[in-house]
């Protein structure tokens, strides 16, 4: 390591170039052999070898569909663990609390003093009621307490 350290860059070259020959010679020396070898197994084998290399291809292809479905769950499963932590916003319960039992009389009272005082055009229509409905109050009152 230390003689390494003290190389020059010409000779560290030629270092790596002269192991690369060496390596490279080896491989050579051996593929006849390896040829040899190779020449002399059997057809099964080489089915074998095809099959595989095949399966090994045709998962991948089987991978690759499904990497989308799998995203797809990801996401969906994610957006549910989202919608679980999000804080629900709870609305104040309305309480609907009936006005007070006012008698038809008094209702009419209150009418009339809304028309009396300025009351928009929309509302003249009931004014005119309430004059009438005045005119006749008395008239029902007398009887109420009659059969009273």
């Amino acid at each position: 390591m230390e003689m390494i350290r003290n190389l020059s860059n010409e000779e560290l070259s030629e270092l790596t170039l002269a192991s690369d020959e060496r390596f490279l010679q080896q491989e050579l020396t051996a593929l006849p052999a390896q040829a040899r070898e190779a020449a002399d197994r059997s057809d099964e084998f080489w089915a074998a070898q095809r099959a595989a290399v095949w399966s090994k291809i045709a998962g991948r292809e089987r991978a690759k569909l499904r990497r989308p479905v799998l995203v797809g769950a990801a996401a969906a499963a994610i957006i549910a663990i989202g919608i679980l932590f999000v804080p629900q916003k709870t609305k104040p319960a309305v309480t609907v609390v009936p006005p007070p039992a006012i008698s038809d009389q008094e209702l009419l009272i209150q009418v009339e003093r809304v028309v009396q005082s300025g009351a928009p055009a929309s509302l003249q229509p009931a004014g005119l009621l309430m004059q009438e409905v005045a005119q006749y109050a008395p008239t029902v009152q007398t009887k109420e307490s009659h059969e009273n």
